[in-house]
C-alpha cells in the first residue's frame, strides 16, 4: 500500500465508488509545471463511472493507474490484487472484482527521467572518412535538384558552423550551470568536426567545376562575420537555436527508427554519422539561449529569420548550379519510380516535416521532448566504435 502523505509530490489519489457513490478525491493533487490537474470534483479527467466499472474516456500520454484495494460496501478496506494500467494499453474499463463495491484507485506521474534517454551524451568523435580527389555532384542518379541541395547544404556548413561556434564561446563566460556549461563545449567541439570534414568533401566537389560558388560563399562568409562583430550576443544565440530547431527537426524525421539505411556510400555514410552528432547536441543551443537570454518572442522572431536567411542562400546555390548543369528530362514515371525508392525524399517530404517543424514556433517547444528511437543510439555506438579517437 502506497502511503500518499509520504509521497505528495509523486502519488495523487482518487476513489473510484461505484454503485450509487460518487467518485471523489482522497488527496490534493500535486501539479507540477505541464502537468494537467489529476483530481477534481468529478475524479480523474480520464476516467467516470457506471455501476459496474471505471471507464476510461481517453489514453493518458503521463499516467498510470493502479487499482490498490477494494471492499464490500460498508466493510472495513480489504486487499486486492494491483492491477497497473500502462499508458500504452490503457483499457477501456476496469470492471471491479464479484462483490466488491468499492475501489482506490491511484494515478502515478512517470517520470520522463525514469525511462531510458537516448542519446543523452555528447560525444565528439574524429571520424576517418575520406574522399577522391574529385566528386561527381549530381550523387542522387539522375535527380540534379536534390543532388545540388544537398551539396549546397554542405557548402553551408564550413561558414555557418564556425559562427555558432564563436556564438557559443561569447556565451560561455555567462553560463554559471556547470550541465549546460558541459554541453556548451560538447556542442563547439563536435561542430568542430564537422565543418572540417564537410571542407574535404566540398574540395572535392568543386573539382568538378562551378566557378561561381567561390562569389556565393564569400557573401555568406561576410555574412556570418558580420553578425559576430556587429550583432549582439542575444540575436547570435537566437540565430543558432534557429538553426538547430530547424535542422534537428528534419533530421529526426529524415533518420526514423534506424537511421538511412544499410551499405551507404561513403557521402551518405559522413551524413548519417553528422546526423546522430546533431541529435546528441539537440537541447544545447535552446539551453544556452534560455540560459543567458532568454525572450521566447525574441527566439521565435530572430530564429524564423535565421531559417529564412540561410535557406534563401541554399536555395540559390542549387539553382545556380542547376544553370550549369540543368536535370536532364525524365519521364514521370521515372520520377514516380525514383521518389519511391529514395527513403531521404520521403522523410524529407513537406507532409512529415511540417507538424514538427511548427511545434518548433510555440511557447511550449522544447527539444527535451523529443524521443530517440533505440536504433538511433545504436548508430551513434557504431560511429563511436569506428572513430580514430573520441573525447
Amino acid at each position: 500500500m502506497v502511503d500518499p502523505k509520504r509521497n505528495p509530490g509523486t502519488w495523487n489519489s482518487l476513489s473510484a465508488a461505484v454503485g450509487l457513490r460518487t467518485v471523489f478525491c482522497l488527496v490534493n493533487a500535486y501539479h507540477l509545471p505541464g502537468e494537467y490537474p489529476v483530481c477534481s470534483d468529478d475524479g480523474h479527467p480520464s476516467a467516470r463511472r457506471n455501476r459496474s466499472a471505471v471507464i476510461f474516456q481517453q489514453p493518458s500520454d503521463f499516467l498510470l493507474g493502479e487499482i490498490l484495494e477494494s471492499h464490500p460496501r460498508g466493510n472495513a478496506p480489504a486487499p486486492s490484487k494491483a492491477k497497473v494500467f500502462e499508458r500504452d494499453r490503457l483499457p477501456e474499463e476496469f470492471r471491479l472484482p464479484r462483490g466488491r463495491a468499492e475501489a482506490t484507485v491511484t494515478w502515478q506521474r512517470r517520470f520522463p527521467a525514469a525511462e531510458k534517454i537516448m542519446l543523452d551524451t555528447i560525444t565528439v568523435r574524429h571520424m576517418p572518412f575520406e574522399f577522391p580527389e574529385e566528386i561527381d555532384p549530381v550523387f542522387i542518379e539522375n535527380d540534379h535538384q536534390r543532388s545540388f541541395a544537398f551539396v549546397a547544404g554542405s557548402l553551408l556548413l564550413p561558414y555557418l558552423e564556425p559562427y555558432l561556434i564563436r556564438s557559443m564561446k561569447a556565451a560561455e563566460k555567462h553560463v554559471t550551470d556547470p550541465e549546460i556549461l558541459a554541453g556548451l563545449k560538447g556542442f563547439a567541439a563536435q561542430e568542430g568536426q564537422h565543418y572540417r570534414i564537410h571542407m574535404r568533401f566540398n574540395a572535392a566537389v568543386r573539382r568538378a567545376g562551378f566557378p561561381g560558388l567561390e562569389a556565393l560563399e564569400k557573401e555568406l562568409s561576410d555574412d556570418y562575420q558580420r553578425f559576430t562583430n556587429t550583432k549582439s550576443l542575444r540575436f547570435n544565440l537566437a540565430y543558432a537555436e534557429g538553426f538547430e530547431a530547424i535542422t534537428m527537426n528534419m533530421i529526426h524525421s529524415m533518420m526514423g527508427d534506424h537511421g538511412l539505411g544499410e551499405d551507404l556510400p561513403d557521402y551518405l555514410e559522413m551524413i548519417q554519422w553528422h546526423f546522430v552528432e546533431e541529435l546528441e547536441h539537440r537541447t544545447v543551443a535552446f539551453d544556452v539561449y534560455n540560459h543567458v537570454c532568454g525572450g521566447y518572442l525574441y527566439r521565435l522572431f530572430v530564429g524564423a529569420w535565421a531559417q529564412w536567411h540561410f535557406i534563401r542562400w541554399i536555395h540559390r546555390v542549387t539553382q545556380y548550379m542547376l544553370s550549369v548543369s540543368p536535370q536532364p528530362e525524365r519521364s514521370p514515371e521515372e520520377i514516380a519510380a525514383q521518389n519511391a525508392a529514395d527513403r531521404m525524399n520521403h522523410a524529407a517530404s513537406p507532409r512529415k516535416l511540417l507538424p514538427a517543424l511548427l511545434r518548433t514556433y510555440l511557447p511550449s517547444y522544447s527539444p527535451h521532448q523529443v524521443q530517440i528511437a533505440p536504433g538511433i543510439q545504436h548508430l551513434a555506438e557504431k560511429y563511436t566504435a569506428m572513430a580514430i579517437r573520441t573525447s
